[in-house]
């Protein structure tokens, strides 16, 4: 298996799939979410690799992305949500490990 170095978009009023420039680091099990028209791709782990802590941030407007500050900590198969202009990224792997904590209401 291959990380893949592409990003598709799907277009609800047209109902049709394009494609668009990926990731400036293609990876799996990274995590996503999206806040005032641009996307953020968090962590993730390349072939043969551990978790990474990359943080990446693609602008809709200008369909460029952008490298930003690296996460505290490497994660794969993680979550993340914005919530009032923050960003927060919780759960997942480090290695073979389980980092984080189940929350409960």
């Amino acid at each position: 298996l291959f990380p893949i170095k592409r990003m598709d978009c799907y277009n609800v009023l047209k109902d049709s799939w394009y494609s668009k420039l990926g990731p400036p680091t293609p990876r799996d099990s990274l995590a996503a979410c999206a806040s005032q028209g641009k996307i953020y791709t968090s962590g993730g782990s390349e072939v043969g690799s551990s978790a990474l802590n990359l943080f990446e941030c693609y602008d809709t407007r200008t369909e460029s992305w952008q490298v930003k500050a690296s996460m505290l900590m490497a994660r794969c198969c993680h979550g993340s949500v914005e919530a009032n202009g923050l960003i927060y990224v919780c759960g997942g792997t480090v290695g073979n490990n389980v980092s984080g904590r189940m929350l409960n209401n």
